[in-house]
């Protein structure tokens, strides 16, 4: 569908600003996800607090929605076809709206109101179904819908990308950026072995999470992915869970709006090693 102009909401890249609907309202976008463990009873400690290693619950957004009687230009040809195009354009908004398709991507832009950039948030979201649907005088249906994030926290577009290359002097100290208002806890860690080596670790200094490769036998071409989402370790694309030691549960979580002090070590090697990221926002 055609875009109306400037487009701050998509589901899955389609925008939800068109000449065949519109987002009247949204609610939640503004908000923060709540603190874990509110209901959870704890032995000698009084109130509601957050515990241990899981800090956020989900959250969720509603959208109005309004659904419009115009073909792609945004032109009503005539009754018939108004009413034609009104029910054309549901049908093609619940596809894109399509709550058994698994998670989506939802997406808001922000415009930095000076030289004309922008940022791009987004968000993984299951779709619940449509609920006050009515249609009004066969020139518009109106409905609302839920969106459910499990994973609370926005990342920021484009993806950070850290690389430091042919490592080979131990400890190796180093920074990256994350500055934003939300901890990164899903960073991509490839590490690739240039020459032989033994037990190459990753540290992040100011909390002492520490990723230790426990491989003395690492050769030339040896390539280990360290993925925090997932809580997968692979080395050459086969699992290999044994090898990995760390000091806490999620691996590793790096806090937000810090220039952080990381550390690669090893016994002895010569590494290339990758960072992927996004910065996260409340």
């Amino acid at each position: 569908m055609t875009d109306t102009g400037y487009s701050r909401f998509k589901m899955n890249g389609v925008s939800l600003t068109t000449y065949a609907w519109n987002i009247e309202d949204v609610s939640g976008i503004d908000g923060m996800p709540g603190r874990r463990g509110r209901n959870l009873p704890t032995p000698y400690v009084d109130g509601d607090y957050s515990f241990g290693v899981k800090f956020y619950e989900s959250r969720s957004f509603i959208l109005k929605m309004v659904v419009l009687p115009n073909d792609a230009a945004g032109n009503v040809t005539s009754v018939d076809g108004a009413r034609w195009h009104l029910r054309d354009n549901f049908d093609t908004l619940k596809g894109v709206l399509n709550q058994n398709a698994g998670m989506q991507t939802f997406s808001f832009e922000v415009k930095d109101g000076v030289g004309g950039g922008s940022a791009v948030r987004e968000i993984d979201v299951e779709i619940l179904a449509p609920f006050g649907i009515r249609e009004k005088a066969k020139q518009a249906i109106e409905f609302s819908v839920e969106l459910v994030a499990p994973r609370p926290l926005w990342r920021e577009l484009p993806l950070v990308t850290v690389d430091e290359l042919a490592v080979s002097t131990f400890p190796y100290n180093f920074n990256v950026d994350t500055l934003a208002n939300a901890p990164i806890g899903d960073m991509v860690i490839t590490l690739d072995a240039n020459a032989a080596g033994s037990s190459p670790s990753l540290e992040c200094v100011v909390t002492g999470d520490k990723i230790t490769i426990a491989d003395a036998g690492i050769v030339l071409n040896d390539q280990f992915i360290i993925n925090l989402n997932t809580r997968s370790f692979t080395k050459n694309t086969v699992r290999a869970d044994p090898f990995i030691q760390r000091e806490t549960a999620w691996f590793m979580r790096l806090p937000p709006a810090a220039s952080l002090a990381m550390r690669l070590d090893a016994l002895s090697g010569d590494y290339d090693l990758k960072l992927e990221y996004h910065k996260k926002w409340l």
